[in-house]
This record gives C-alpha cells, structure tokens and sequence, in this order.
C-alpha cells in the first residue's frame, strides 16, 4: 500500500520502471499521490508489458482525460488487470467513456473500475465524497 505518500509523477515514473520488470506484485494501491497525468501515463505504459498486476488504485489523483486516454490504451493492451479504481479523479465524459469501452470489449477480465468487486453485493460510499463525473 503506496497510497497517500505523495509519490507525485516522479515517484510513478520509478514505481513504472519496475512494475515492467516485476513478477510478483498483484496489488498496488497509489490513491491520494497527485501523480496526475504525467504519473498515470508512466504506469499505463508499464501496464501495457505487465502480467502480474491485477489491481490499481489509482483514486484521488488529479488524474483528467489525458491520463485516462493513456490508461485506456494501456487496458486495450494489458491482459491481467481485472480491478481498477479511478474515482476522485478529474473524469469527465471522454475519459470515462474511453475507460467504459475498452472494459465493455473485455468483459471476462475487467470486473470493475471504481473499485467494487464484481461479486460484491453491497457497497458504502458515503464517506468519499463522490462527484457527478464519478457515477459515469
């Protein structure tokens, strides 16, 4: 758990660098790092050679359109991420719907991208202070 380290685009860039080497990690929580767009475009490159990782929290990073863009492509690619949360970020239609497409074209290995297991049967939200961007 990374999360809320204020890794920032640097620290993703060096968290990148290993994740395409890595073998063992599944799990990586980068919530509340302000990696923004910069940051998610060094981790979605890795995600593109990475065949371990099957959930990111990527929540709470100032991450916009650019980033969910460069993240979206990296899904097309990636053929082990199953989870994926973007909430709290700076979504709006495009990038959402970009992220929506390729999970649709993946429906037996994206289970879900705001980070609720697909078997789950409740969800509490009432503490995170969700926009209207994060119901698309």
């Amino acid at each position: 758990d990374l999360g809320a380290n204020g890794i920032g685009a640097v620290g993703a860039q060096h968290i990148a660098k290993a994740l395409k080497v890595n073998s063992t990690v599944t799990q990586l929580d980068l919530a509340r790092n302000d990696i923004g767009d910069l940051g998610v475009q060094h981790i979605a490159e890795a995600l593109k050679v990475n065949a371990t990782v099957t959930r990111l929290d990527i929540s709470c990073n100032d991450i916009g359109d650019e980033g969910l863009l460069h993240l979206a492509s990296a899904l097309a690619a990636n053929a082990t991420l199953t989870n994926l949360n973007v909430l709290k970020n700076d979504l709006t239609e495009a990038g959402a719907c970009a992220l929506v497409a390729v999970a649709n074209s993946k429906p037996n290995q994206i289970k879900s991208l705001c980070g609720i297991a697909a078997d789950a049967t409740s969800a509490n939200l009432s503490s995170i202070n969700l926009d209207a961007a994060d119901a698309v």
